[in-house]
C-alpha cells in the first residue's frame, strides 16, 4: 500500500509545480532560478515520498535508533547545504534567489532514501520483508480504513495549522512583508521546537502505550491516567501563555534585534554593508526578496 503515495505524489507534485509557475506573480516569478528551484522541489519531494516502503519497514520493527540516525543526518545536510550556498553565494557576489533552499531539500531527500535503503538492506536477513508487491486480501479491514482516514484528516488539519500562516502571506502579502515574517517565524518555531517538540513526542509514546491495552478493566485506569497528563499539559501551557501573551510583544523585538541585529527590527530594514547591493524602492524600504535573500549575518 505505500506504493499508493508514489503514484499519487506524482500527479500532486507535477499539478502543484504547474501551478506555482503559470500562477505565480511576476514580482516572484522574476526572483533568480525561480523556475529551477520549483523543478528540484519537485524532484526532491518526490524522492522523498519514494522512500516511503521502506519507511513502512523500518516502522514495522521498530528500528528506531536507525531512523534517528538517518533522519539527523539528512536535516544536518539540509542546514549544511543551505547556508554553505548561501555564504558561497553572498561571498562571491552571486544572486541565487530561492535556490539555497531548493538544494537542501534535495540533499535531504537524498540522505533520507539512501540511509533508508541501506538500513533496510542491512536489516533484510534479520526480518522477512520484501520490497516487491504483493497480493493482499480483497477486503480491506473496516477498522483499518477508518484508522487510516483519521489519520489522513488528522494530518491535513496538522499541516493547515502550521503551513495556513504561509500560504495566506504568500496570497495576501507582499515579498517584504514575507521575507520579514519567515525570519520571525523560523527563529519562533526553532524555539517552539526545542522546547515543546519533546513534550509532544513524549505524550504520543504515553497516550499509545496506555491506550493500546486490550482489557477493558486495564483501558478504563489507562484512559484516567491519560486523561491526567493531558490536563497536566494543558495546564502547563496555559501557565506559558499567561506570561507569554504580555511580555511577548515587548520581548520579541529585543530577541530579534539581538539574533538578526538591528536592521531587523523595523520593517524599514536598512542595509550594515554597502556591498550587498541592496535594491530600494521609491518609499526607501528594503525588497522583501532582497531582505530574507540576505537575512544572513
Amino acid at each position: 500500500m505505500s506504493y499508493l503515495s508514489i503514484g499519487m505524489g506524482i500527479i500532486t507534485a507535477t499539478a502543484f509545480a504547474v501551478f506555482y509557475m503559470r500562477f505565480v506573480p511576476v514580482e516572484v516569478s522574476e526572483t533568480p532560478y525561480y523556475h529551477m528551484s520549483v523543478a528540484i522541489t519537485v524532484i526532491a519531494s518526490l524522492l522523498e515520498l519514494a522512500s516511503e516502503p521502506i519507511f513502512a519497514i523500518i516502522q514495522q520493527y521498530m528500528l528506531y535508533s536507525k531512523r534517528a540516525t538517518v533522519e539527523i543526518s539528512a536535516a544536518f545536510s539540509k542546514s549544511l547545504v543551505t547556508c554553505g550556498t548561501f555564504i558561497w553565494a553572498v561571498q562571491n557576489g552571486h544572486t541565487l534567489g530561492v535556490l539555497p533552499f531548493a538544494l537542501g531539500h534535495l540533499s535531504h531527500a537524498l540522505i533520507i532514501f539512501c540511509g533508508y535503503f541501506i538500513v533496510a538492506l542491512r536489516q533484510s536477513n534479520s526480518f522477512p520483508f520484501s520490497f516487491l508487491l504483493s497480493r493482499i486480501s480483497p477486503r480491506f479491514s473496516r477498522r483499518l480504513v477508518t484508522l487510516s482516514a483519521n489519520v489522513f484528516f488528522q494530518s491535513v488539519v496538522k499541516h493547515l495549522l502550521t503551513q495556513g500562516d504561509s500560504m495566506i502571506l504568500a496570497t495576501m502579502a507582499g515579498l517584504q512583508d514575507q521575507g520579514i515574517y519567515a525570519l520571525a517565524s523560523n527563529y519562533g518555531g526553532l524555539l517552539a521546537r526545542v522546547f515543546f517538540q519533546p513534550i509532544e513526542e513524549s505524550s504520543r509514546l504515553i497516550f499509545s502505550s496506555l491506550l493500546s491495552s486490550g482489557e477493558s478493566k486495564d483501558l478504563v485506569a489507562n484512559v484516567t491516567i491519560a486523561k491526567d497528563h493531558l490536563l497536566n499539559v494543558m495546564r502547563g501551557y496555559m501557565m506559558l501563555a499567561v506570561l507569554i501573551t504580555p511580555l511577548g510583544p515587548t520581548l520579541a523585538p529585543k530577541a530579534l534585534h539581538i539574533l538578526g541585529g538591528r536592521r531587523w527590527t523595523a520593517p524599514e530594514a536598512k542595509p550594515l554593508s554597502p556591498r550587498l547591493q541592496i535594491q530600494w524602492n521609491s518609499e526607501g524600504k528594503l525588497r522583501g526578496w532582497e531582505c530574507f535573500r540576505h537575512a544572513l549575518p
